[in-house]
């Protein structure tokens, strides 16, 4: 594994925001009150039981089994077992289980429309007595294709990392788990910030009502995204440095932030996701399109969302669960089986994600006609959505990339680690991973993706440059 780890420092711009609400710049919220300390939302514990260690590790699952190489998966998983053979044996020694519970509360989406959202919380408990909790890692997961895979209904490799002594929160998505049938909220990272930042202060209320865990005073939280999770681990640093009350910023006591595998340039991204002919990637490339074109309406105007795609997808039908709807509406709000709709496409099956673009905006090789008002659309959202620029983060950055990812170029992880080392006031870190030639040319990036997750949890700092 190659590493560099450059260090710049600069005065921080700190951007004031609501909390638990969205950026300031967003014409949508309201002027921060001064005043405001932590409010807790209202919250209802949906699930609870107790798990002992081993069943807990047997739980682990491939959800891509059908992209990921069972010998890859099988190295990793045996290489973390290994790390975290003697952790697991002091929890059996030490009758340490671990309490798994799904939550439930409401929140808003970038609209303000009201969400119904739902969160994995796993954390180390005694039969006899307090259990120690050290720290808090806040899990964004990759891009997973259908509900069934969301945290809530599957197993996430980082939810292992309860065997440092972590009590671990996985927020599904919103458009999963209990807020499906919500349009898909992948391009909107900032209000995935916030959505995170309320999901931690319920998570560890939860936690301090516990008789049999105790918080230490040492606590902090490690902020790990991987795909599409990045985006959103990314947007919580930023939406959590720029709360105007740091009551917040000190209760979730952030340690930094572990950012795996996604471009945060939109139209760089759009652009390689649908060359691919990799299914994986058409159905995440759709479901991207459908959020950036949902999330910002003010920058497609005087467009429609139907000007981006072609006759034929905007006139397929698909029925789904006994309804018959659009495709764009099945798209958008993923209240069905998102592979079913993939395969709807028809021919595009065995074709590329483009097919279904509007040729004003792409060509029959799926170039995109920078001249088309389509594009001059897509510049705008990338603007609007951008994560990196005029940012000065406060908090150390770790970033980890795959030099052959079929969606994130070197050129965008250069880009963007160049962006971010100039503002930051903190350590900037890029680590590179090369994918042994055994396993190249399935889904490069989904076995990247799958490495750093198995990374971090093999190490007690996810942080740490090896």
């Amino acid at each position: 594994m190659k590493v560099r780890n450059v260090i710049f420092c600069l005065n921080v711009a700190v951007i004031c925001l609501v909390p638990l609400a969205c950026t300031r710049n967003n014409p949508d919220v309201p002027e921060p009150d001064p005043g405001e300390k932590i409010v807790i939302p209202e919250y209802a514990i949906v699930e609870s039981e107790f798990i002992d260690p081993d069943t807990f590790v047997s739980l682990l699952d491939n959800p891509l089994a059908e992209i990921i190489p069972v010998d890859f998966f099988q190295e990793e998983y045996s290489a973390t077992m290994q790390a975290l053979s003697s952790r697991i044996q002091s929890f059996k020694d030490n009758g340490v289980n671990i309490k798994r519970v799904i939550f439930s509360y409401y929140t808003t989406d970038k609209s303000g429309k009201k969400i119904h959202m739902s969160v994995r919380l796993d954390y180390p408990v005694g039969g006899n007595g307090e259990v120690l909790i050290n720290s808090c890692t806040l899990f964004n997961h990759i891009f997973v294709p259908t509900n069934s895979f969301c945290p809530t209904n599957f197993f996430c490799i980082n939810e292992l990392r309860v065997f440092h002594g972590a009590m671990v929160v996985v927020p599904d998505f919103q458009g999963y788990g209990l807020s499906a049938g919500s349009p898909n909220n992948s391009i909107a990272p900032l209000v995935d910030g916030m959505q995170n930042t309320e999901a931690l202060l319920i998570a560890k209320d939860i936690v301090k009502k516990d008789r049999h865990a105790q918080i230490s005073s040492g606590f902090h939280t490690d902020n790990i995204g991987v795909s599409r999770g990045a985006l959103a681990a990314l947007g919580f640093q930023r939406y959590l440095e720029s709360l105007s009350d740091e009551a917040v910023q000190k209760e979730i006591n952030l340690s930094g932030t572990f950012y795996a595998e996604v471009s945060p340039y939109l139209i760089s991204k759009f652009s390689r996701m649908s060359l691919s002919g990799l299914f994986l990637n058409k159905t995440a490339f759709a479901i991207t399109a459908m959020s950036a074109l949902y999330n910002y309406p003010e920058a497609l105007e005087p467009l429609q969302v139907s000007d981006f795609f072609t006759d034929e997808f905007n006139n397929r039908k698909v029925t789904v669960g006994g309804s018959t709807q659009s495709m764009i509406t099945a798209l958008l709000y993923q209240d069905w089986s998102l592979l079913e709709c993939i395969a709807a496409w028809g021919g595009i099956s065995n074709g590329h994600g483009y097919d279904i673009l509007n040729r004003e905006l792409c060509d029959e090789d799926g170039n995109l006609n920078e001249d088309s008002e389509q594009y001059k659309a897509l510049q705008r959202i990338d603007s609007q959505s951008d994560l990196v620029s005029g940012w000065s983060p406060r908090h150390p950055i770790t970033l980890a990339f795959c030099p052959t990812d079929d969606i994130s170029s070197p050129e965008d992880v250069e880009k963007m680690y160049t962006e971010l080392s100039f503002n930051s006031k903190e350590d900037v870190n890029l680590l590179w991973y090369e994918i042994d030639s055994d396993f190249k040319g399935v889904s490069d990036h989904a076995m990247s993706s799958f490495h750093w997750e198995f990374h971090t949890v093999r190490q007690a700092n996810p942080l740490e440059v090896e």
